[in-house]
């Protein structure tokens, strides 16, 4: 993690670097790419001036080293996700005064979800699906169909908060590929990651050919096609690559801990119920609108087919329990779920 010390032990005015990826060991950076990088970049400007890198010039010469970095400065609204960002980003930057290595979290998107009071411990447990279909509080389509919705919102919610804060410098982060080979744990290296990418591709490309539907993201395949999916590649990468247990987990780092205002445990869980309550409320509108967009699709096609093809459509879309739907009880099915997965103690 780049800081003052780190900038003026490596570097001096007039250094020249031959190129960026020797610049980036020079500092024990992590070599990036896209926006990733143009953040890191960002965040060098902060400790130090340099020519040609922005324009992939070489070579890179240092201009002028800071003493003290310069603020963090961004000319960008905080949009939509403003209600949401300013309680994630505050919990986010605490948890990472906590971590014990370079401030840095690394696990998995569920557990993340948890830490910031945007679900509650039953999400994470993958068992407590059966839970709920045998307390009948609803059926297996029905958590199928919540499950989609909210991997969509969350997803939404904590990446914007995430690429927000990153390009004001605030942290950096990765999703890191990690895999066991003969009871050993690896994180992916770079090439890692393009062989996973081209594999989840080309299974994705294969399971839109199978049901004729355009998959072109892991959220268009959640969660009815998302086993099949996960064997297929599980399957692939363990014959071509000798992987099994791949998984993809998060890795934050903050970059300067005092800028981070520390608070007591009771402010916190403010902040976590205040998000979580935000979170329950958006959950909601999204279920809704997907009931009233699948109504509409209904109407469209009453005009347009007959009723043996229409009952097909809201078959598809509501799944065997549509008369239910029919009866509103899809939207307070879906809240309960909300209710049951997400809502925390406060």
């Amino acid at each position: 993690m780049i800081n003052v010390k780190t900038v003026h032990d490596n570097l001096s005015v007039g250094q020249i670097y031959k190129n960026y990826k020797v610049l980036c060991k020079g500092l024990g950076e992590d070599i990036k790419d896209g926006t990733s990088k143009k953040a890191q970049l960002d965040n060098w400007k902060r400790y130090f001036d340099f020519d040609n890198l922005e324009k992939g010039k070489q070579p890179i010469i240092i201009k002028e080293i800071y003493d003290i970095p310069r603020p963090i400065i961004d000319g960008r609204t905080k949009g939509a996700n403003s209600k949401y960002l300013n309680h994630i980003e505050v919990l986010i930057l605490n948890l990472l005064t906590k971590q014990f290595y370079e401030y840095t979290y690394v696990g998995y998107r569920k557990l993340l979800l948890k830490e910031l009071g945007m679900v509650n411990h039953k999400y994470i447990d993958d068992e407590y699906d059966k839970i709920v279909v045998d307390k009948n509080l609803a059926y297996q389509k029905q958590i199928n169909d919540w499950k989609n919705l909210y991997f969509q919102l969350s997803d939404k919610i904590l990446f914007r908060s995430l690429e927000s804060m990153q390009r004001r410098a605030l942290i950096n982060y990765r999703k890191e590929l990690t895999y066991t080979i003969d009871n050993v744990n690896y994180i992916g290296t770079d090439e890692d990651e393009k062989r996973y990418k081209k594999v989840t591709k080309d299974v994705l490309k294969d399971m839109s050919k199978k049901y004729n539907k355009k998959f072109d993201s892991l959220i268009k395949i959640y969660p009815k096609y998302i086993n099949e999916y996960f064997v297929r590649i599980g399957k692939i990468v363990l014959k071509e690559f000798g992987w099994i247990e791949v998984k993809s987990r998060l890795k934050i780092t903050l970059n300067e801990v005092k800028f981070v205002k520390v608070l007591s445990a009771e402010e916190l869980l403010l902040h976590k119920i205040i998000l979580n309550e935000k979170v329950i409320s958006a959950m909601h509108d999204k279920i809704l609108l997907n009931y009233n967009n699948i109504l509409k699709l209904h109407e469209e096609d009453t005009v347009k087919s007959n009723k043996r093809m229409v009952i097909g459509k809201i078959s598809e879309s509501f799944g065997k329990y549509y008369h239910l739907a029919k009866q509103s009880d899809y939207v307070e099915t879906l809240d309960r779920l909300t209710e049951e997965f997400v809502k925390i103690d406060k």
